[in-house]
């Protein structure tokens, strides 16, 4: 009986441990893609600034 309850306390540590490398694994997922977007709308922002700067030189060459 005392080895069934220590091999059931095992796997109870086990299936916990999992659980809180899942969730930290969910977590950096989480955080990996919120810098995807922010990294995605900075380039959308970068490239528009891109696109305008020959309007500017040729205005501000003039």
């Amino acid at each position: 009986m005392e080895i069934i309850s220590a091999a059931e306390e095992e796997k109870l540590e086990k299936e916990k441990s999992v659980g809180e490398a899942l969730v930290f694994q969910e977590n950096q997922m989480k955080k990996v893609v919120e810098e995807s977007k922010k990294l995605k709308l900075e380039a959308e922002e970068y490239s528009k600034v891109v696109d305008f700067r020959p309007l500017l030189c040729f205005y501000f060459s003039v």
